[in-house]
């Protein structure tokens, strides 16, 4: 059995909410927004510049944050007579929190590379994405680890958008995350169309290079336990793993792995409800044992290198 010593050290104290949200958006990365909205609306139009303040930020992010907790067709009705918000109202007024929403930037539009390999499809957005991420990779890292989508509700008009009717939020924004249960995120990558190898990986396939780029972040050699989906699975990445001592537990599609190596719906539906099957395969040195969890003979696989 893997050997694991550590792990998330309990906090000695309990911040404000602001706290935690300052460690994130700290003062730098919010000079940086406001140096590039008002470098925008210079750009834009000579004779109107934005003073932006960090200060003005602070405030227009807060406001933003509370308007997902009211629900109003439109954000300007937080500002009518009949539907006034005093959180909102008694914080700024309504022409300058809409000049923010329309001005907001986060890099320069007038260095985005060009169209080819050096493209950049988040590059107005990259700073933010940085910044953040850098932050996230600083958090202690937990043992187990899980992989998945995750779906940021949007019906706005962008060429990122992406459909999962078989997700809650079926519209939005998919993310690929690394996470645990305790609700940390240690890494997020905006699925923005194929994903690529890392330099020092082959190409192992769309599903398998998303694993490996998530996996940057983890130490190696270390034994930690890694879990994903059958979307995920296959027998190249399960073999880079294994080398990279990143151990694993996951579902996987029967029709990925050789024939016989998986049990069948036939051979499960002569076991009962929790009886497992055990398939060994010498020639990729795996175990795979099926159990038959529902009564429709669905399976979850489990391998062991």
């Amino acid at each position: 059995m893997p050997h694991w010593q550590g792990s998330i050290p309990e906090s000695t104290s309990i911040q404000e909410l602001v706290e935690y949200f300052k460690h994130f958006f700290d003062i730098q990365l919010l000079k940086h927004i406001t140096e590039q909205t008002n470098l925008y609306c210079v750009q834009k139009n000579l004779a109107k510049p934005f003073q932006l303040t960090v200060s003005e930020l602070y405030q227009y992010i807060g406001t933003a944050f509370y308007m997902a907790l009211v629900s109003v067709p439109c954000t300007q009705l937080c500002w009518s007579p009949s539907f006034s918000v005093p959180c909102l109202s008694g914080v700024m007024s309504r022409e300058r929190w809409e000049d923010i929403k329309s001005n907001l930037h986060f890099n320069d539009t007038t260095k985005v590379p060009d169209v080819g390999a050096n493209k950049d499809t988040l590059f107005k957005l990259r700073p933010l994405i940085n910044s953040l991420l850098k932050k996230f990779n600083n958090l202690p890292i937990d043992r187990m680890l899980c992989v998945d989508e995750q779906m940021v509700p949007f019906k706005g008009m962008s060429s990122f958008i992406q459909y999962m009717p078989n997700k809650p939020h079926k519209c939005g924004y998919k993310l690929y995350i690394v996470c645990v249960w305790k609700g940390i995120v240690y890494i997020s990558e905006v699925y923005c169309g194929k994903h690529y190898p890392l330099p020092e990986c082959k190409d192992l396939g769309a599903n398998a290079n998303v694993i490996l780029y998530l996996c940057k972040v983890i130490p190696r050699q270390q034994n930690h336990l890694l879990y994903f989906d059958n979307w995920f699975t296959t027998i190249p990445l399960l073999l880079k793993l294994a080398h990279m001592k990143i151990f694993w537990l996951w579902t996987v599609r029967a029709n990925r792995f050789p024939s016989r190596v998986v049990a069948t719906d036939k051979d499960l539906g002569k076991k009962r409800k929790g009886e497992l099957l055990m398939t060994v395969c010498e020639a990729l040195n795996i175990v795979v044992i099926s159990t038959c969890t529902r009564s429709e003979s669905f399976q979850s696989i489990l391998g062991i290198f």
